[in-house]
């Protein structure tokens, strides 16, 4: 089956920064998994600190066990070199479906498999900085060869939609995507890229079959704006408007179960916007980079009704990055650079892909999406 991702995405390489296995969420071993563990740790193969399955009463359907972390949040089996003593010892296949999928998160459609990367990976995010390959998508990527990526398989699904009841269908779907990272990857910042894509979704609504294609609708959509004047307020990146980012952060947490929440989670102050706001221009590229990895194999297309919401779901990362970007520098107390940058991207990866309930992520958004004729990110 074809595959395709971000060409920024398509030389990923686990580089054993060891952040994924200190993740803050618990990792499920299925029975298939755990028969090949409990075997290797029998034989030897594989020899843990100390006892790496914690069981209990109350696992999901199919779930053996959960992977012990020890007192420093370290799965048991990552051992002094940062290598996983399992993936080590007994292959890659031996490892629980959470560890062998991550950090890629893939979406299965008539279309063949397309891959994106959680940012939570410290490796995936500094890939977004990269300023030596296109942001565009790639078909073939070395680092996914075909294969049968455990993800979303909407093989069996309708295609996404248009509006309520207006699907795209498959190459309008397509189309859509090519439009949408072509706009992130053109436009001068990514504010004025997602209201560039507002712009097209407004456009596109009015869209009827029986004239032109959609694709050829899509074809007819901008992908960047006529700059109104050559003034530095326009033409140099600037991070989206605090209450605008703040909004939809606040929304992404109200979504996250008690049991995920973090005493880290509270808003920035005056100074970490300020010292954002001084580091932004620097960055902005790896911020439409990051945006255009959730436009890409974008499970929302799928899962909510229509280009709004799909808006939505791409208007709430940039929205989480200001956020997260700000924290860092406050922490930090100098202005964002590529180091703050990337621990931004991981902690909005975090909360977005990891801690936020998706379902209520999308019912979110369908309820409130970002419509067409809202002011924006400015």
């Amino acid at each position: 089956m074809p595959v395709r991702s971000l060409a920024l995405h398509a030389g990923y390489q686990c580089a054993h920064s060891g952040a994924c296995c200190r993740t803050p969420w618990d990792v499920p071993v299925e029975a298939r998994a755990h028969q090949v563990m409990a075997a290797g740790l029998a034989s030897g193969q594989v020899r843990p600190a100390t006892d790496p399955f914690r069981r209990g009463p109350d696992l999901p359907a199919g779930v053996v066990a959960i992977l012990r972390r020890g007192a420093d949040g370290a799965c048991t089996f990552l051992d002094a070199d940062r290598l996983c003593a399992v993936h080590r010892g007994l292959g890659a296949s031996a490892l629980p479906a959470t560890c062998r999928i991550f950090p890629r998160i893939a979406l299965t459609d008539g279309r063949g498999t397309s891959i994106t990367l959680s940012h939570y990976c410290p490796t995936a995010a500094r890939l977004l900085l990269r300023t030596d390959l296109p942001l565009a998508i790639m078909d073939a990527p070395p680092a996914f060869p075909p294969a049968d990526y455990e993800g979303l398989d909407a093989t069996e699904a309708w295609p996404p939609t248009l509006r309520p009841g207006v699907l795209m269908g498959l190459d309008g779907h397509a189309a859509w995507e090519h439009h949408a990272v072509a706009v992130l990857a053109q436009a001068p910042s990514a504010v004025s890229a997602l209201a560039t894509l507002r712009r097209s979704v407004a456009q596109l609504m009015s869209w009827q079959p029986g004239g032109a294609s959609l694709v050829e609708a899509i074809a007819a959509c901008a992908v960047t704006d006529e700059l109104p004047s050559a003034s530095p307020a326009f033409t140099t990146p600037q991070p989206p408007a605090r209450a605008w980012a703040q909004a939809r952060y606040v929304a992404a947490l109200a979504t996250v179960p008690d049991a995920l929440r973090d005493v880290s989670d509270d808003l920035p102050g005056d100074e970490g916007w300020r010292l954002a706001g001084e580091g932004w221009p620097r960055v902005d590229h790896g911020a439409r980079a990051y945006v255009a990895a959730h436009a890409f194999a974008n499970w929302t297309a799928y899962q909510g009704d229509g280009l709004r919401v799909w808006l939505a779901s791409v208007a709430a990362p940039l929205g989480v990055l200001a956020v997260t970007a700000a924290r860092h520098c406050h922490l930090a107390n100098r202005p964002l650079d590529d180091d703050l940058f990337v621990e931004a991207i991981r902690q909005a990866d975090l909360l977005l892909r990891h801690r936020a309930s998706r379902e209520a992520l999308v019912a979110g958004w369908t309820a409130g999406s970002d419509a067409p004729n809202e002011t924006g990110p400015v």
